[in-house]
């Protein structure tokens, strides 16, 4: 079956929960740039960006016959790959989340104006969630992730445990996740 590059995505969700591998293809060259720099902006890291964006795409393909054609598959992306770099980052406490990438506007990874307009809408919804925490998980959330300090040099900053630190960037990441629903 050929499909046309003008099919809707509700006509392509249709397709793909039905098992057409053509429509799961147009949907893959779609949208994979967008959940992977997405994922990229996240995670900090592109090589860890193309697997959770793989599997994002695995997934659905997995899971294509619970697929509502009436629901966005945009957004079920972009849903699916914020969970999955969300889980990265939570599972990597020690790995750098690059808040202050985000009010870059001149990152590569975003130079066309969809990829730009996006960026900007989830770092704004990332940038609230962060700024909707109690001050004192915002401020121990942005030594972490912004200033890339160590657990260690928080908690002896901050007069706190090393676990109340780790506790705080846990509850942060939890409360950023339910945000961004």
């Amino acid at each position: 079956m050929t499909i046309r590059k003008e099919i809707s995505d509700s006509e392509l969700s249709l397709l793909i929960k039905r098992g057409d591998v053509n429509a799961y293809e147009m949907l893959f060259i779609r949208y994979y740039e967008r959940a992977y720099k997405f994922i990229a902006i996240i995670a900090g890291s592109r090589q860890v960006a193309e697997d959770l964006a793989q599997d994002v795409f695995l997934r659905i393909w997995l899971g294509r016959e619970k697929l509502d054609e009436k629901k966005s598959l945009k957004n079920l992306i972009f849903v699916m790959s914020r969970n999955a770099a969300l889980n990265y980052v939570n599972a990597k406490s020690s790995s750098g989340l690059s808040l202050e990438s985000l009010s870059d506007e001149s990152h590569p990874e975003t130079k066309g104006t969809d990829e730009r307009a996006m960026y900007h809408d989830m770092s704004a919804t990332l940038m609230g969630a962060i700024s909707s925490l109690p001050q004192k998980r915002q401020q121990v959330f942005r030594m972490s992730r912004i200033d890339q300090m160590s657990n260690e040099q928080i908690a002896q900053q901050m007069g706190i445990s090393v676990r109340t630190v780790e506790k705080h960037i846990e509850l942060a990441l939890k409360e950023i996740r339910k945000t961004t629903n």
